[in-house]
């Protein structure tokens, strides 16, 4: 297989993180609090096979890096390669509409703040038309 000059350049171009594959793995736990035992008991693993991974000794194949990366929120292109998506960050539906609640919300605030400041400056400049 052939690959274009532009497409290895975009390739070389995505963001890496230089860590092995096993410190990613262990960063990424650590990041959601999970100690070895817990993520190995979700995998269905033994703690020593997590263990091994996490220190390089063996790698997750397959379907296991496919659990393994959704259960850690990151990508296996991440974790195996450390190539970062673009956004760096996988979310769910329901956190995707989490976030535009969030931001209906702030907007509506936004909106009433404004028709306060409004109401504030119209009460000051009658204030001060009578002094």
């Amino acid at each position: 297989m052939r690959v274009s000059t532009e497409a290895m350049m975009a390739m070389l171009r995505q963001p890496r993180d230089t860590d092995t594959p096993g410190g990613r793995l262990f960063r990424a736990r650590g990041a959601l609090n999970l100690s070895l035992a817990d993520l190995a008991e979700r995998l269905a693993v033994s703690p020593e096979t997590l263990s091994d991974w996490e220190r390089d000794r063996s790698e997750p194949e397959g379907d296991m890096l496919a659990r393994l990366a959704g259960l850690l929120g990151v990508t296996p292109r991440w974790l195996i390669a450390g190539i970062a998506e673009p956004s760096g960050v996988i979310l769910s539906p329901a956190a995707v509409q989490g976030l535009l609640d969030e931001l209906a919300s702030a907007k509506a605030l936004h909106a009433q703040t404004g028709k306060a400041i409004e109401a504030l400056e119209t009460s000051l400049r009658r204030v001060l038309k009578g002094i």
